[in-house]
């Protein structure tokens, strides 16, 4: 599900996830200061995360939107390219 995060206007991700899950924290972990210093690092950084208010066994994790679900063309063949690349890494 995409938003739009007020405090920076932005559009954002939500990402719905069992509390049993580790994403959270791996996430966290993957995209922490020493990570990301890593020119092979392309994971995306939590914004922030919540536990659902109804159902406490569910967590709800804020990403940054990359892209519009209905824009997924590419410009180019080396655009393919590096995606795969990036996907590959």
């Amino acid at each position: 599900m995409d938003a739009l995060r007020t405090a920076e206007n932005s559009k954002v991700c939500i990402k719905r996830i069992t509390k049993a899950s580790n994403e959270i924290a791996i996430g966290k972990y993957l995209t922490s200061e020493e990570l990301l210093s890593d020119s092979k690092n392309h994971c995306l950084p939590v914004l922030d995360d919540f536990v659902d208010p109804e159902d406490s066994t569910i967590s709800y994790m804020i990403m940054p939107l990359l892209r519009d679900f209905n824009d997924p063309e590419f410009g180019a063949h080396g655009e393919v390219i590096d995606c795969v690349t990036q996907l590959l890494e």
